[in-house]
């Protein structure tokens, strides 16, 4: 019976072991005769996450777009929600993304080192869409290169 028991944990290694050694091949496979499809594949998934983040941001400004700082009730969420568009553009703010002076403008606002009116918010949230449909644009384009 033991015997028995250890013929089919070894049948069973080694078709685990058959199945890894094809699956492996069909990657190698892919690899060396299908890179540019492969490179496709991984600029569109590059491109769908990024443009996720940008929907997530874009969110986060409509929430901050829909309050008024002028009304004293909305102005602890405005600063919150600053915070959080800071926080989220931080991992987009690239040399040439435009994001990091916007970034920079933000904590600035958030020290209270300037002072926040609704004037200086639109500035804030208009940059920041128009920085974000750039980069979803240069991501999208890059898919067609």
């Amino acid at each position: 019976m033991a015997d028995l028991a250890k013929i089919i944990a070894e049948g069973v290694k080694f078709g685990a072991d058959l199945f890894t050694l094809i699956l492996g091949g069909i990657a190698l496979w892919g690899i060396l005769f299908r890179r540019k499809k492969l490179a496709l594949l991984f600029k569109v998934l590059i491109s769908s996450f990024t443009n996720e983040r940008v929907k997530r941001i874009k969110e986060t400004l409509g929430k901050l777009e829909s309050l008024t700082f002028d009304e004293k009730n909305d102005r602890k969420e405005i600063f919150a929600l600053l915070g959080r568009v800071s926080g989220q553009i931080k991992s987009l703010a690239t040399d040439g993304s435009g994001l990091k002076e916007i970034d920079q403008e933000i904590a600035e606002l958030l020290c209270k080192n300037k002072p926040l009116t609704e004037a200086t918010k639109q500035k804030i949230v208009y940059e920041l869409h128009s920085r974000l449909d750039n980069i979803s644009f240069v991501e999208t384009s890059k898919i067609l290169e």
